[in-house]
């Protein structure tokens, strides 16, 4: 079963990543009911919080009919995007996203009037995880006027995510590597540095900056464990190439570029990750869509890209879902290529997360949307459709 772990959640909406940065950015176009709404959802995120921060709180009976209203109410505050301007839901992928997150939502809240499970938990946070996948991939004009959460206070990895998600950059950024610093030796020192290591290869131009820091981490810390002091030696060899990398391109292309070898692998999923340049990557790609430089006709292959790419990256982002990306290339790409790609991925991913000591065991409505998505990529109608 997937692994769960204490950790953060903001709300960001997988449509903010792919679709619809405006909305993040709250331009003076976006209604004044739509902006009430999104005041409303962030204010339900954040009591939110409290539940998700540890699990122990999801899964307390108690606080289940609190968790459901909390949800109810995020769900009801995506029904205000039907009525922003017509040229946001124009845009391409708008509907797909909007759709994938109406379901979700609505399956975790039938889930918690059952027995919620853990693919539940780690749902709700992949969702709302995109804030900080989103913020930190672009440079946005502005930030939230959020302060911390009490309850987030007590962890500095915790506090850190939660100032990454609201967009203040330079005290996440401070914080990931406070908390990196200040880990005790039987703690580990990677989750953080990881999370700091996002930042750097997405909000700044360039890894001079990065490069010292961790030169001055290894110096300051010299109690690591070797894969530690290894693994940190590999970003910095990643930093080393960026500062070499003149190649100038578009951002599928350079994301292309920079994920080469994995793409030529004939097993994508199993190959060697280079993690700085797949969160350049990612982050290209992110910017490309915010920045509407990723035209329609190269969505399917960036969307393949990005769900790839965090296929690859589990333990910078263990609360991102791939496969969220990879349903989008294949219901906006049917019967395609590029499509049948996305379903083969997701299937494994999602194949895998359901895979423990007893085997593999797939929930019913699960095998169902992997039915359905296996049409879609195959240009297959429905049984109805072909009666």
């Amino acid at each position: 079963m997937k692994h769960l772990k204490t950790n953060f959640l903001g709300l960001g909406l997988i449509l903010c990543v792919a679709s619809l940065p405006s909305l993040c950015r709250a331009e003076p176009s976006t209604t004044a009911d739509t902006k009430e709404s999104m005041r409303n959802i962030f204010s339900s995120y954040r009591e939110l919080q409290s539940y998700l921060v540890q699990s122990d709180k999801f899964f307390d009976e108690a606080n289940r009919p609190q968790i459901q209203k909390l949800i109810s109410e995020i769900n009801d505050g995506f029904h205000s995007v039907d009525n922003l301007d017509k040229k946001y839901r124009a845009q391409p992928g708008f509907e797909t996203n909007i759709k994938i997150v109406r379901e979700t939502l609505s399956q975790v809240a039938k889930d918690l009037k059952r027995n919620p499970t853990d693919y539940d938990l780690l749902r709700l946070r992949a969702i709302s995880n995109n804030c900080f996948t989103c913020h930190s991939s672009y440079k946005p004009e502005g930030t939230f006027a959020a302060t911390v959460p009490t309850e987030l206070e007590k962890d500095l990895l915790a506090k850190a995510n939660y100032l990454a998600a609201t967009r203040q950059f330079k005290e996440a950024e401070e914080t990931f590597y406070k908390a990196a610093l200040e880990t005790s030796d039987d703690e580990p020192v990677l989750p953080p540095l990881r999370q700091w290591l996002v930042l750097q290869t997405r909000i700044h131009e360039e890894p001079t900056a990065a490069l010292n820091s961790l030169e001055s981490f290894l110096k300051q810390k010299r109690n690591l464990r070797s894969f530690e002091r290894g693994e940190i030696n590999s970003w910095m060899d990643g930093l080393n190439r960026w500062k070499k990398d003149a190649v100038s391109l578009s951002p599928l292309k350079k994301a292309e570029f920079l994920l080469r070898q994995t793409i030529n692998s004939p097993e994508p999923a199993y190959t060697k990750t280079p993690e700085v340049e797949v969160l350049r990557a990612s982050g290209l790609l992110h910017r490309g869509f915010a920045n509407n430089q990723i035209i329609k006709e190269e969505r399917g292959q960036a969307l393949y890209l990005l769900g790839l790419s965090y296929s690859k990256l589990p333990l910078f982002f263990p609360d991102e879902l791939p496969e969220f990306y990879l349903e989008a290339c294949v219901r906006e790409n049917p019967n395609s290529s590029v499509a049948r790609a996305a379903y083969n991925l997701f299937k494994e991913i999602i194949t895998l997360g359901y895979t423990g000591s007893g085997g593999t065991h797939l929930p019913g409505d699960v095998l169902s949307k992997m039915d359905e998505l296996y049409r879609v990529a195959h240009g297959i109608p429905e049984i109805k459709e072909r009666i």
